[in-house]
């Protein structure tokens, strides 16, 4: 009696040994040329040989690239945005898409956080003067107090929610703006306020918003505009959502006091990028959800939805849970 083939499965995320040896001991695994970073071309030359891609943020799946995939039965992606991932073309073709909603709210809010600690505070500003040896010579910038001050999210999801029972903790006033009213929220002393008094009356404006055809640099200039002068704009959800250049303009102006983004337009950014040579921002590597416990739960949940979509069972998570079906007719 001869065996199955095992299925081959395309691993363009960095796992630790253990759940690695988990997929080997059902999967072949290929690693992905260049880690987590694959060129579309090189991805090209392999998946017309895959069932299987487990994946990061940083691999994109167009529609062209799943066309090359006549066997693929599942992209598992080690993260929550899809924007990566052509979802309709997949579903046409019977291809599962996963993910990994929920694990990561509370990470992303405390970097959130972080980042209006860190703005309010002058936190990069000091440690630089701390470590240029002019402690000696000069006062330092005063900061803001965080207290008393006016938190707006553009958007009120898991991520959202989280920050704003911290910030209210805090004795940050929180104000939320999107398409339906969150009522709950509201009973926990969060008001609703319309999109432009949001960025008019905030002194934060952080940014919770999926990236879509309608969000794609839907907060720029006339949004800065708005905003108080010396006004904060977080974002740990997605670059995109933000006109970059309008944000460096605005930030060189001096109209904003400071940004914090943990996500940008292009990722990963170089030193060229003018980004890294505007004032009065801080940068991080979109590692909102990098912790260690939050990332092994990620990565333990795409180890079960690869495996579950390859055998042929329903995924713990899967975003279009018709193609499921279709295949099972």
């Amino acid at each position: 009696m001869s065996l199955s083939p095992k299925p081959r499965l395309l691993l363009a995320v960095p796992l630790p040994d253990d759940l690695t040896a988990q997929l080997e001991s059902r999967c072949e695994v290929v690693v992905a040329p260049s880690g987590h970073f694959p060129p579309p071309d090189q991805l090209g030359a392999l998946l017309p040989t895959v069932s299987g891609v487990a994946t990061t943020a940083y691999c994109k799946f167009n529609a062209d690239l799943i066309s090359r995939c006549p066997d693929l039965r599942v992209i598992a992606a080690c993260g929550v945005g899809l924007d990566h991932i052509d979802v309709p073309c997949a579903t046409r073709r019977g291809v599962l898409v996963c993910n990994t909603p929920g694990l990561q709210n509370s990470t992303v809010a405390e970097m959130a956080l972080a980042l209006i600690f860190a703005l309010a505070r002058n936190l990069p500003a000091n440690d630089a003067f701390v470590r240029a040896g002019t402690w000696r010579q000069h006062q330092v910038g005063l900061a803001i107090d965080i207290r008393g001050k006016r938190l707006g999210l553009l958007g009120l999801g898991g991520i959202g929610g989280y920050l704003a029972t911290a910030a209210q903790a805090l004795g940050l006033t929180v104000v939320y703006h999107k398409r339906s009213r969150d009522l709950a929220a509201e009973a926990r002393g969060i008001a609703y306020v319309e999109r432009d008094a949001l960025f008019r009356g905030s002194d934060f404006v952080s940014l919770h918003l999926p990236l879509n055809a309608e969000t794609r640099g839907s907060v720029g200039r006339r949004e800065f505009a708005l905003m108080k002068p010396g006004g904060f704009l977080i974002n740990t959800a997605r670059g995109s959502i933000v006109d970059e250049p309008a944000l460096i303009e605005v930030l060189t102006s001096g109209h904003l006091a400071g940004a914090g983004l943990d996500v940008m337009d292009a990722e990963p950014i170089g030193a060229d990028n003018p980004l890294c040579s505007t004032p009065n921002i801080i940068l991080q590597p979109h590692a909102g959800g990098a912790t260690r416990e939050t990332r092994r739960r990620m990565e333990e949940l795409t180890v079960r939805n690869t495996l579950a979509a390859l055998e042929g069972r329903m995924p713990d998570i899967v975003v279009n849970p018709e193609a499921f079906q279709a295949r099972q007719a």
